[in-house]
């Protein structure tokens, strides 16, 4: 008799294991369900296909429906260049977003404004070249120098944004260096 509790007291460890086990694969599977149905409409989105980028942006909580914000990125590297961020240059910031018609409250709006309450990881700026690189690559010559164009004027504008007088002096050497990284990633051919 006490074999037969010992027994029966083995199968439910076993089952309770094998449940668990089970739950945990089944979920996992769901993950990676998500996980590539995400990077599918991130695709669709942007129009681009190399899994490496699409996986990097998603590591940063990048969506189909926040890529937008991807696109003003730089804008946030100028704004906290210095390590700050200057009241100057997040209005600076937050009205290129408004003019590029993202709405204050949807996800690309969300999500950028996350970057100005605090610097983002390096690695967005890293992401941001890939993407704009694969982006560019898909533009015609004359297209391709109006966003290079417009991106490196509303940069500047932020840059200038913190302070100066009338906007002159008022880019520190940090904002240039930074400023630089955009017109070398910009500079696609």
């Amino acid at each position: 008799m006490t074999n037969d509790i010992f027994k029966a007291r083995e199968r439910a460890f076993e089952s309770v294991y094998f449940a668990k086990t089970d739950a945990e694969k089944i979920e996992a599977i769901h993950r990676e369900r998500e996980t590539q149905a995400a990077l599918e409409r991130l695709s669709a989105a942007t129009g681009i296909h190399d899994h490496g980028i699409l996986e990097r942006l998603l590591s940063l909580e990048i969506t189909s429906s926040s890529i937008e914000a991807l696109s003003h990125a730089p804008l946030v590297a100028v704004a906290w260049a210095n390590g700050d961020l200057e009241p100057g240059e997040k209005k600076a910031a937050l009205e290129a977003l408004a003019a590029d018609g993202v709405e204050e409250g949807s996800p690309a709006y969300e999500r950028f404004e996350r970057w100005l309450e605090k610097p983002p990881a390096d690695e967005l700026m890293e992401v941001w070249r890939d993407y704009v690189h694969a982006v560019l690559q898909q533009l015609d010559p004359e297209a391709r120098e109006g966003v290079r164009k417009d991106l490196i004027e509303r940069a500047e504008r932020i840059a200038r944004a913190a302070g100066g007088v009338a906007g002159f002096g008022a880019v520190s050497k940090k904002e240039r260096g930074v400023l630089g990284e955009i017109v070398s990633a910009l500079s696609v051919e």
